[in-house]
């Protein structure tokens, strides 16, 4: 029997825009290349209020923050989003990297 190649005429899935927001360079670098790895465009920021400003000029899918951001800004960030941008999914992420993925991936399948 002769094997036959059949090529995929399938469009590829494109992975959604994250928004990073984290307290220290190292962990939201780490976290930027998990996404990466995992096919997701990132733009990574240490500092609310321009990942707020980013937002509202950008087209972004979901927005990931780290925990250790400061609470109020944490709330003030989710109102901003709630209130202007509702169809953004937001993670608020408090823990390892293991569980990272799992989270953004179950916050995207959400209506």
């Amino acid at each position: 029997m002769d094997d036959i190649s059949v090529e995929s005429t399938a469009t590829p899935v494109l992975k959604a825009h994250i928004t990073v927001i984290g307290q220290h360079d190292y962990i939201l670098q780490n976290v930027e290349n998990i996404l990466s790895r995992a096919g997701y465009s990132t733009r990574g920021f240490l500092n609310t209020e321009e990942a707020a400003e980013y937002i509202k000029m950008n087209p972004v899918d979901l927005v990931f923050i780290g925990g250790g951001i400061n609470p109020n800004d944490r709330i003030a960030l989710r109102k901003m989003i709630e209130s202007d941008f509702a169809i953004i999914k937001v993670v608020e992420h408090f823990g390892g990297p293991a569980t990272i993925l799992t989270e953004i991936e179950e916050a995207l399948k959400k209506v």
